[in-house]
C-alpha cells in the first residue's frame, strides 16, 4: 500500500508500492495519473502544488519539493539528488565490481554495499583497495566466486587481517571515519 506523508511545507515521507485509490475505507482498482513534471507533479497536494511526484520517464519516478526534484526511484535505484539531513538511510546505493587486475581500486564512495567477483584462483592476484568515504559511511564487502581477490590492511583501510575471500557468501562490514575504513565485523556462512 502506497502511503504519502505531507508535513508542513517541503517535508515528504513516501512508503513505496503500488498506487491505489482510496474508497469506502478500503484501496480498490488503480489510479490512472498524467505524466506530469517538476513544476506540475501529477500526484500533488493541494496546499503545495510544487511538491509531489512525477513520472520522467519508463520506470523513472521522482519526488519533487518545491519544484525541484530530490528523489529519484528506478527500477533498480532510489537515488537521492540532494543531500538531506533524514535521507543518511537511502542516500547509499549497491554496485557489483569484478576484480580483473592486480591492485584494482574500487570505488565505495555513495555505495552501502559492493558484491564482488574474480577472475583469478589467487587472491595475491587480485589486491584491490577502496576508494575515500565518508564519515560515518557503512559499506558491507559481499564476496560472490569461487575465485579468490585480498582487501589488505594498509594506509587507510585497517583490518585485524587482510580479507581474503574465499567462499561466496562471505563478508566484510566497515565504517567510515572521514578518513580511514575501518573493519567492524567478518562473516563466512560456511
Amino acid at each position: 500500500m502506497t502511503r504519502l506523508y505531507f508535513i508542513g511545507a517541503s517535508i515528504l515521507i513516501l512508503l513505496l508500492a503500488p498506487l491505489t485509490t482510496y474508497s469506502s475505507g478500503f484501496f480498490s482498482s488503480p489510479k490512472f495519473l498524467q505524466s506530469g513534471s517538476a513544476a506540475a507533479p501529477s500526484l500533488t497536494f493541494k496546499s503545495d502544488q510544487d511538491t509531489g511526484f512525477y513520472l520522467q520517464g519508463t520506470a523513472d519516478m521522482r519526488a519533487v519539493v518545491g519544484g525541484s526534484a530530490t528523489l529519484v526511484y528506478e527500477a533498480a535505484d532510489l537515488t537521492s539528488l540532494v543531500d538531506h539531513t533524514i535521507s543518511a538511510a537511502i542516500k547509499y546505493q549497491t554496485t557489483s565490481v569484478e576484480l580483473v587486475s592486480d591492485n584494482q581500486s574500487v570505488t565505495a564512495s555513495s555505495k552501502s554495499s559492493i558484491t564482488l567477483t574474480s577472475d583469478n584462483a589467487t587472491a595475491a592476484n587480485r589486491t584491490f583497495t577502496l576508494s575515500a568515504g565518508e564519515a560515518g559511511q557503512e559499506l558491507i564487502l559481499i564476496w560472490n566466486d569461487t575465485d579468490e581477490g585480498q582487501l589488505e590492511d594498509t594506509g587507510t583501510t585497517l583490518l585485524t587481517a587482510n580479507w581474503e575471500p574465499t567462499n561466496i557468501g562471505q563478508t566484510l562490514r566497515l565504517i567510515n571515519d572521514g578518513t580511514n575504513w575501518i573493519e567492524l565485523h567478518r562473516a563466512d556462512p560456511t
